[in-house]
């Protein structure tokens, strides 16, 4: 008989443990929490750092091509005045190369008579 009673209390005691095994617990997950908030700052941190940085180096490439272009277009406006006074140099040696021909003409003509 102590051993049909043994037997039920341990009966008892196995069906009440799994009820509490797997029934509802409220676990405390702060800490996991806690550290995947810091992982999450920290690669945000860490790419938010890269960005800077590849902005750093996309601005001074630009103020480098600006650099070179400023520069370039000094020397075109230098090279187009430049070309411009030569086509008036041309314009105007032209210029008097026919008035030259048309007085030599009338020297020509005059000497003719």
């Amino acid at each position: 008989m102590i051993k049909k009673q043994f037997f039920a209390i341990f009966l008892l005691f196995l069906f009440v443990n799994n009820a509490f095994a797997w029934g509802c617990h409220k676990v405390y997950c702060g800490g996991n929490i806690k550290s995947g908030e810091e992982s999450s700052k920290n690669s945000i941190e860490q790419a938010y750092a890269k960005l800077y940085a590849n902005l750093d180096e996309l601005r001074k490439q630009y103020e480098k091509q600006l650099e070179q272009i400023t520069e370039q277009n000094k020397l075109l406006k230098q090279r187009k005045a430049l070309m411009q006074k030569d086509l008036m140099d041309t314009k105007e040696i032209i210029f008097l190369l026919k008035k030259f021909n048309s007085l030599q003409n009338n020297i020509n003509t005059l000497e003719a008579y």
